[in-house]
Protein backbone atom coordinates (compact mmCIF):
# COMPACT_ATOMS: atom_id res chain seq x y z
CA UNK A 1 0.00 0.00 0.00
CA UNK A 2 3.01 2.95 1.11
CA UNK A 3 4.88 1.79 -2.13
CA UNK A 4 2.06 2.70 -4.39
CA UNK A 5 2.12 6.15 -2.66
CA UNK A 6 6.01 6.45 -3.85
CA UNK A 7 5.75 4.98 -7.04
CA UNK A 8 2.47 5.71 -8.70
CA UNK A 9 1.15 2.18 -8.35
CA UNK A 10 -2.04 2.88 -9.73
CA UNK A 11 -3.00 5.47 -7.34
CA UNK A 12 -1.91 9.09 -7.23
CA UNK A 13 1.75 9.57 -5.99
CA UNK A 14 1.56 11.19 -1.88
CA UNK A 15 5.32 11.00 -0.12
CA UNK A 16 3.16 12.23 2.78
CA UNK A 17 0.95 9.13 3.16
CA UNK A 18 3.67 6.95 2.12
CA UNK A 19 5.78 8.14 5.23
CA UNK A 20 3.19 7.90 7.37
CA UNK A 21 2.35 4.81 6.31
CA UNK A 22 5.91 3.29 6.40
CA UNK A 23 5.91 4.96 10.15
CA UNK A 24 2.72 2.75 11.14
CA UNK A 25 4.50 -0.47 9.53
CA UNK A 26 7.99 0.26 10.96
CA UNK A 27 6.71 0.90 14.52
CA UNK A 28 4.45 -1.97 14.11
CA UNK A 29 7.99 -4.54 13.60
CA UNK A 30 7.38 -4.42 9.68
CA UNK A 31 11.39 -4.71 8.77
CA UNK A 32 11.08 -3.73 5.09
CA UNK A 33 9.12 -0.69 6.35
CA UNK A 34 12.06 0.42 8.48
CA UNK A 35 14.49 0.63 5.91
CA UNK A 36 12.02 2.67 3.55
CA UNK A 37 11.90 4.99 6.42
CA UNK A 38 15.35 5.18 6.01
CA UNK A 39 15.22 5.84 2.58
CA UNK A 40 12.36 8.80 3.09
CA UNK A 41 14.55 10.34 5.45
CA UNK A 42 17.58 10.18 3.89
CA UNK A 43 16.24 11.43 0.83
CA UNK A 44 13.78 14.02 2.20
CA UNK A 45 10.52 11.90 0.67
CA UNK A 46 7.16 13.00 2.60
CA UNK A 47 9.76 14.50 5.49
CA UNK A 48 12.26 16.65 6.24
CA UNK A 49 15.96 15.79 5.16
CA UNK A 50 17.45 13.84 8.40
CA UNK A 51 20.55 11.65 8.00
CA UNK A 52 20.60 11.15 11.93
CA UNK A 53 16.73 10.00 11.26
CA UNK A 54 17.77 7.63 8.63
CA UNK A 55 20.84 6.57 10.02
CA UNK A 56 18.52 5.35 13.01
CA UNK A 57 16.05 3.92 11.05
CA UNK A 58 18.47 1.75 8.63
CA UNK A 59 20.15 0.49 11.66
CA UNK A 60 16.91 -0.85 13.43
CA UNK A 61 16.26 -2.55 10.11
CA UNK A 62 19.63 -4.30 9.50
CA UNK A 63 19.52 -5.26 13.80
CA UNK A 64 16.34 -6.96 12.07
CA UNK A 65 18.07 -8.82 9.23
CA UNK A 66 17.10 -6.56 6.64
CA UNK A 67 20.11 -7.21 4.25
CA UNK A 68 19.79 -3.93 2.17
CA UNK A 69 19.39 -1.71 5.63
CA UNK A 70 22.93 -3.46 6.82
CA UNK A 71 23.83 -2.49 3.51
CA UNK A 72 23.43 1.46 4.11
CA UNK A 73 24.37 1.36 7.50
CA UNK A 74 27.56 -0.16 6.38
CA UNK A 75 27.52 2.37 3.63
CA UNK A 76 26.96 5.52 6.26
CA UNK A 77 30.27 4.26 8.23
CA UNK A 78 31.96 4.03 5.73
CA UNK A 79 31.65 7.82 4.81
CA UNK A 80 30.82 8.97 8.24
CA UNK A 81 26.80 9.99 7.76
CA UNK A 82 25.49 11.10 9.99
CA UNK A 83 27.79 9.02 12.55
CA UNK A 84 31.58 8.82 12.80
CA UNK A 85 33.57 7.70 10.05
CA UNK A 86 34.52 3.90 10.59
CA UNK A 87 35.85 1.65 8.08
CA UNK A 88 35.62 -1.23 11.14
CA UNK A 89 32.03 -1.04 11.82
CA UNK A 90 31.71 -0.51 7.82
CA UNK A 91 33.06 -4.09 7.33
CA UNK A 92 30.83 -5.65 10.02
CA UNK A 93 27.90 -4.50 8.31
CA UNK A 94 28.90 -5.49 5.15
CA UNK A 95 29.76 -9.12 6.11
CA UNK A 96 26.14 -9.32 7.87
CA UNK A 97 24.57 -7.69 4.59
CA UNK A 98 27.06 -9.82 2.04
CA UNK A 99 26.27 -13.15 4.01
CA UNK A 100 22.67 -12.79 3.18
CA UNK A 101 23.63 -12.58 -0.15
CA UNK A 102 23.46 -8.52 -0.85
CA UNK A 103 25.18 -8.33 -4.01
CA UNK A 104 26.11 -4.45 -3.19
CA UNK A 105 27.34 -5.13 0.42
CA UNK A 106 29.66 -8.12 -1.00
CA UNK A 107 31.33 -5.93 -3.91
CA UNK A 108 31.83 -3.06 -0.88
CA UNK A 109 33.66 -5.61 1.12
CA UNK A 110 35.83 -6.54 -1.52
CA UNK A 111 37.00 -3.49 -1.76
CA UNK A 112 37.48 -3.07 1.70
CA UNK A 113 39.87 -6.14 1.55
CA UNK A 114 41.08 -5.12 -1.50
CA UNK A 115 42.11 -1.47 0.32
CA UNK A 116 43.01 -3.01 3.81
CA UNK A 117 40.43 -0.70 5.17
CA UNK A 118 39.13 -1.52 8.44
CA UNK A 119 40.43 -5.07 7.35
CA UNK A 120 43.48 -6.89 6.32
CA UNK A 121 44.62 -6.23 3.23
CA UNK A 122 43.74 -9.36 1.13
CA UNK A 123 43.35 -9.46 -2.55
CA UNK A 124 42.64 -12.90 -2.54
CA UNK A 125 39.19 -12.51 -0.32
Amino acid sequence: YCYCYCYEGGVEKDPQGAFEGFVKAATDGHTQAMYHLGICYENGFGVTKDIKQAFKWYKSGALHGDCRAQTEVGYFYRYGMGVEKDDVKAVHWYIRAAEGGHAVAQYNLGLKFLNGQGVELSKVK
